[in-house]
């Protein structure tokens, strides 16, 4: 009787592909990278750039965005990965899982949604648009308060508040941003 190799199942091999949300990129996994580094491979990136050259009218769609992730996530030959998605980044996430399912091999969402024309989601984007265009330290109080829960924000007091909303309106990519909410907008992920 010959003697039988066993092979590691090379699914701890897999990355973790991370995928911020609208207003976000992929340094706000920051807080998670060292923890998930130390069992698997990461990959996060931002999806969404703009495409130079760009405007509204041929803005990217959640199926441009997964091209983008799918080409991270492919290279040097990986075809599977773990895949978590924030606010949009859910939805890529989503229309990911739906269409390639194959390479999915589980999937987080975070705060999450599938369809931007829903009347209280078109309400929200419509509102983040207008804020976005026209004060964007309301913008920012916006997502705070809407964000975070009421025991984490509450931990901050008023001066790092207003350092925070300062530190995002002044780091903020706006045309990038804008055009993800163009984005949430049209958004239908839905099955």
């Amino acid at each position: 009787m010959g003697l039988e190799k066993h092979r590691r199942n090379n699914e701890e091999e897999l990355p973790v592909v991370l995928l911020h949300g609208t207003s976000g990129q992929s340094e706000d996994w920051s807080q998670v990278v060292e923890q998930v580094t130390r069992h698997r491979p990461l990959i996060r990136l931002n999806y969404a750039e703009p495409v130079a050259g760009a405007d509204s009218a041929n803005a990217p769609t959640v199926s441009d965005f997964a091209d983008r992730v799918l080409a991270a996530a492919g290279a040097g030959g990986r075809h599977r990965f773990y895949l978590v998605g924030f606010s949009l980044g859910a939805a890529v996430a989503i229309f990911i899982a739906a269409e390639y399912s194959e390479m999915v091999r589980s999937l987080v969402l975070v705060l999450g949604f599938s369809y931007g024309g829903d009347p209280r989601m078109k309400l929200q984007f419509d509102l983040w648009l207008h804020l976005a265009r026209t004060d964007k330290i309301a913008f920012g109080k916006l997502l705070l308060v809407s964000g975070l829960s009421r025991e984490f924000l509450s931990a901050f007091d008023q001066n790092t508040i207003d350092g925070i909303i300062q530190s995002f309106v002044a780091m903020s990519d706006w045309p990038q941003i804008e055009q993800n909410i163009r984005v949430d907008l049209v958004l239908d992920v839905r099955c």
